[in-house]
Parts: C-alpha cells; structure tokens; sequence
C-alpha cells in the first residue's frame, strides 16, 4: 500500500511538472506575444502620422526628413525609419517607388511611403528558444489632385460653369486629370461638359446639375483658411513688398529685373521670364482697396515659371499688350497665385480678360481667399491651339465661376501638370503591412 501511494505521489509530481511546463510556456507564449502586437502598434501609429506628415511637405523638399523625425518622435528607434518618395495609385492601391520601372509614365510623386523595421528581444526567449524576433510596420499617405475646389458653404458659393447668358458649345468645356467639388453647389449650364469619367470625379455636398454622372451630398472637404498659408509665405518671403515698390505711373524695371507700375489703387507686377527659383513675392498693401495685376512685359511666348505670387488683396490678372500671349508656368516649373481676397481672370465686364487668347496657363495654380472668375475667349483660337489647353487648378474660399463664350476651339482643363502642391488633401492609403 506504502508503494502504491508512493508511486501515485511520484505520478502527481510529474504530471505538476508537465502541467507547470505548459503553464509557463503559454504564459510566456502569450506575455511575448502581447508585447510584440503593442510594438507592432506602437510602430504602426508612428509609421501612419510619419507618411502624412512626409506627404503634406512633399512640395518643400524635405518629406523624408519631416517624415523620418515624426516617425521617431512616435516611438520609432534611431535607424529603423526608412522614407520613400513615389507615386500612389487610388484605383490599384499601389505605391509605386520613384525611379522604379513601374512608375506610371507622365505622372508625379505624390505619395511618401514610411517603413519601420526593428529587431525586438523576446520576452522569456531563453525558455521558448527565440530571443530575437522582426517587428515592422509601414504605411502610405498621399496628396488629392483637385483641380477645382470651392470651399464655402454659403448660399452662393459653389461651382457655376457657364454663368450669365453666356454658355460654351455642347461638349465644352473639357476636364481632365483632377477631381472637382463643391461644399455649396455645382452647377452646369446651358452645356453638355465632356468629363474624363476615368480621370475626374465631380462631387459636391451640395447638388450637381447639368452633369448627370456628379455625386451630391458627399462629404465636406476642408483645408485651413488661407491665411494661414499665406502667413506661411510671408515668413519664408523672398521679397515682402508694399504701395512703395510702385513708384512710378509708367512701367518701369527695377534692379531685381521685374516691371512695376502703379495706377490708382492698381499694382501692376511684370515678373521677368525664365525660372524663378522658387521665389516668393508677397505683396503686402495697406488700402483694402489695392489689387496686384500681374502682367507680362517682356514680347510674345514669355515664359515665367518656378514662381510663387501673395498678397493680401484681390489679384486681376492685366493683358497690356494684347498681340503678345502670357505663358505662365510650364518646362516642369509651376507659377502659384495666392491671394487673400478674388483672383479675377476675367469677369463678364473685362473685355480683355488674361484668360482671354492672351494667357497660356501652362502649368498655374490659384488660389483664392475669397472667389475666383475665370473668363474663357470670345471667338478668339487660342493662339492655334486644338484644342484650347489650360493647365491649371483653382481653389477658391468662396467659389468658382467659369465664364462661358464661343470659342473656335473646344476649351480643355487639364489638372496634371506637376504635383499635387498645396493646398492638397493628405490621405492614408492602403498598403501591404510590414510584418
């Protein structure tokens, strides 16, 4: 009897030892296991903050630096950030690196793909054998190409697309490459547009009339008020200039190699042609009533680029000289015109609007603290163009109106002309994790 109890003794112990062996080996399978998916966490929130930073400075040259910093002021270890620039397909959910074979032809980085890779020690590795284990993590943000964007939700504001009596020919105008939206209304009249359905989306949390494939009620789309970016520019500023710069009634060209003329309450600025650099020119005006009109001095295909125009006034774009056409942008360099009040290309009652025949936009981008008008040509071809291209994208505070007139040419809007630059929308993409 002795014995046999004695070997059951001896049986309980084993079966405690096997039991207690499992224990900790679960426990440890389990405590390494949580620890490993908080890291994995952890890396993942700083990867996703790090890409839509890095996207959102995409267009200041210096993503990957922001991108990398943020990644590590969220936890991420010295050496295990690494950044890449490329561009992000929506349609495919694919990153495509730049220089890569892969990268789509005729398109522009506007994504930035953050990747943290760390080796972690194991929690009781010794007992399961691993010490050492990968955790990783990566995550993709990108830029939202709007060509046209009007941000007020007041009665009023919107997109109107052939305002007045006057109207364009069915099928005009043409959008290419760039989304549309309206946190008002828009409105299409007296035409059928031709809209690249694979390439444009027209939305508004308004309504959409005139173009039976909009989408209303959507989302707002905010972006901050534009003081604030033009507060930006006035820091980083190559030039802040006032009413003293303009000191004489006629033209008159100054040693920075630009024209200035003053007339009025009106501000003429000629920049001279060729790249700019990237310069800013902030036009600072005490008079409420003070409006910059950019302008072109210097003869026929005068080509001004790599240029960033604000004030904190209305801008009217002036033709002086209407047998020499206005090439703004172009040669991969866009021109940015940021104004705190209307950017005016051409009202009903300018008869000689820049948007006329006697303005290329090659590659511009506006945006506007209050509305923006854009005028197309009365009859006039375009300088020969078929047809009547204009890269640019507009981003109006209030809204947009694109002013109707017949033309020999169908009138074309082409968004894709470089990166999405702000003002832009940064979003997260989808991408394969990192394991």
């Amino acid at each position: 009897m002795l014995s046999r109890m004695k070997s059951q003794r001896g049986s309980i112990a084993i079966m405690a030892a096997i039991f207690m062996t499992v224990f900790i080996t679960v426990l440890a399978f389990m405590v390494n296991a949580g620890y490993l998916y908080g890291e994995k966490n952890r890396y993942q929130n700083a990867a996703e903050a790090a890409a839509m930073a890095g996207a959102a400075r995409l267009c200041d040259e210096d993503a990957i630096e922001v991108a990398t910093q943020i990644a590590m002021e969220n936890g991420a270890p010295q050496g295990s950030v690494t950044g890449t620039l490329g561009f992000y397909d929506v349609e495919s959910e694919q990153f495509y690196p730049e220089g890569s074979d892969e990268y789509p032809d005729g398109e522009y980085n506007n994504a930035v793909m953050v990747r943290i890779q760390r080796t972690e020690n194991t929690i009781l590795g010794g007992f399961l054998g691993k010490d050492k284990t990968q955790v990783g993590a990566s995550a993709v943000a990108y830029l939202v190409r709007y060509g046209m964007l009007a941000l007020g939700e007041k009665e009023g504001d919107g997109i109107e697309v052939g305002e007045r009596s006057t109207s364009f020919k069915n099928g005009e105008p043409i959008f290419k490459n760039g989304d549309i939206h309206a946190n008002g209304d828009i409105v299409f009249r007296n035409n059928a547009p031709d809209i690249d359905v694979d390439t444009v989306t027209v939305t508004a949390h308004g309504t959409v009339t005139g173009y039976d494939s909009g989408i209303s009620d959507a989302n707002i789309v905010a972006l901050p008020p534009v003081d604030v970016y033009l507060d930006k520019l006035y820091a980083k500023a190559d030039k802040i200039l006032d009413e003293s710069a303009f000191t004489s009634t006629s033209w008159e060209l100054k040693e920075d190699g630009n024209y200035y003329r003053r007339s009025g309450s009106r501000y003429l600025f000629g920049p001279h042609p060729g790249d700019h650099g990237g310069a800013i020119y902030y036009f600072d005006f005490s008079n409420p009533n003070s409006r910059l009109e950019p302008a072109n001095r210097f003869g026929n295909s005068a080509r001004i680029t790599n240029l960033i125009i604000a004030t904190n006034r209305s801008v009217y774009f002036y033709p002086p000289n209407h047998s020499a056409l206005h090439l703004w942008g172009g040669d991969g360099h866009t021109v940015m015109i940021i104004a705190k009040g209307d950017i005016d290309l051409g009202k009903p009652s300018y008869f000689f609007p820049c948007s006329d025949s006697y303005c290329n936009f090659e590659g511009a981008v506006f945006w506007a603290g209050n509305d923006i008008y854009y005028r197309t040509g009365s009859g006039h071809d375009f300088h020969g163009s078929s047809p009547g291209t204009r890269w640019l994208r507009m981003i109006a505070d209030g809204k947009i109106s694109i002013i109707g007139k017949t033309t020999v040419h169908p009138l074309q809007f082409d968004f894709l002309f470089g990166p999405p630059c702000p003002p832009s929308i940064v979003k997260l993409g989808r991408v394969e994790r990192a394991e």
